[in-house]
């Protein structure tokens, strides 16, 4: 009898705190504290209202880009016999962080890829434009996109734009919402080969073809009442009821603001910047190396052309913590361009630091303000003209 008071109570005491915290947003109001105290900018300068549009944007950065892909081919075909530039990055394309200056926004911002699409509409050229990008993207994700790309006449670009950023090789695996791809056979086969060729990449690949297995058998059952249990139908009604309470589905912009919370304490508390130099050594690296060197090989197996460019940074912000470290990362690059044939287009000092954002009232490390994005969008529309693009 005791055991079962005692759960009931330690599930009414978990409800109540969970309540607590969909109702009252403790993290995002302490967050908002803690701006206040130590004068930070106005939150207006880390822009939100950001242009959409999904015929020349993969809105879902990288969340359910099946869905975004339906309306690509679309928007695709009919402009048949146009060429079609696609570009691949991080953040950097997707966010605007205003510069000191800068005005608040009065309407939706619109980032250098947005701004290369309209002058391309504009000047009644038969070029598309098309940003498939996503926060933090990884090379391996770049290989998985390109992979899947390649196999897909409807939508596969003519060009294929891959930024290059020193933070990126920090990043790797495969997100979530892009192991939904995987239901396409053809590309099922091309990630298995990956794996069983057992490169740098075989176990990130390996590691999402196991999560998405995991996954459709666990969500198989759903459609059918045989082989359910009862702890598997309490789960998923219990689930259910839970995403109809208001608020509930907030729980990840509740995470996203207690990480905010716990990054301005290091720097606000700390005087810890939210970027360093660093050295970058490991597996991680080895495996993100062999990712762009295999998106070179499959885009140029299926007749795509890329270019890799390199990303601007924030001359405010050194982002290698030696000379070795810049030598090292830009001498892999030119290999790579080297060894496909491939263009590299320079960007990485073409943006001043009064065209930068500010975060948490240190110099962003990555994402550039209004003017950034328009300065950058004039010189790459340049560089690809010069190129034949």
């Amino acid at each position: 009898m005791k055991r079962a008071v005692s759960s009931i109570v330690v599930v009414a005491a978990t409800l109540v705190c969970l309540s607590g915290l969909f109702a009252l947003q403790p993290f995002a109001r302490m967050s908002d504290g803690l701006d206040r105290v130590f004068s930070a900018l106005p939150a207006w300068t880390q822009v939100a209202n950001m242009f959409r549009d999904p015929t020349t944007q993969e809105v879902s950065r990288g969340d359910s880009p099946i869905d975004s892909f339906r309306t690509l081919s679309a928007s695709w075909a009919a402009h048949s016999g146009a060429v079609r530039v696609m570009l691949m990055g991080n953040s950097q394309s997707l966010m605007t962080s205003l510069a000191p200056g800068e005005s608040p926004p009065s309407g939706p911002e619109k980032t250098y890829p947005d701004h290369i699409a309209d002058r391309y509409r504009q000047a009644g050229s038969q070029k598309l434009f098309y940003r498939l990008s996503a926060g933090g993207m990884s090379y391996q994700e770049m290989l998985w996109y390109a992979m899947y790309l390649s196999g897909r006449q409807d939508i596969k670009p003519d060009v294929l734009l891959v930024q290059l950023n020193y933070q990126n090789f920090v990043n790797g695996g495969i997100r979530g919402g892009m192991l939904a791809l995987l239901s396409d056979s053809d590309f099922r086969h091309k990630v298995e080969a990956i794996v069983q060729r057992n490169g740098a990449d075989a176990d990130a690949f390996a590691e999402a073809l196991h999560t998405f297995d995991r996954f459709q058998n666990r969500s198989g059952p759903a459609t059918t009442s045989a082989g359910q249990t009862l702890g598997y139908r309490m789960e998923t009604g219990f689930r259910r009821q839970l995403d109809r309470i208001p608020g509930f589905n907030s729980r990840g912009a509740i995470k996203a603001s207690f990480v905010l919370l716990m990054t301005q304490c290091r720097v606000y508390f700390l005087h810890l910047k939210s970027a360093r130099a660093r050295t970058l050594t490991g597996s991680r690296i080895a495996a993100s190396r062999a990712a762009l060197a295999d998106l070179a090989e499959v885009c140029g197996q299926s007749g795509i052309r890329v270019i890799l460019f390199e990303a601007p940074t924030n001359p405010a912000v050194p982002l290698y913590l030696t000379p070795d470290d810049d030598r090292q990362y830009h001498e892999f690059t030119r290999s790579v361009a080297s060894r496909f044939g491939l263009k590299i287009l320079d960007f990485e000092h073409s943006i001043p630091a009064g065209e930068w954002g500010m975060s948490l009232n240190v110099p962003d490390p990555l994402h550039l303000g209004r003017e950034g994005h328009r300065r950058l969008a004039g010189l790459m529309c340049a560089a690809l003209d010069q190129n034949g693009v």
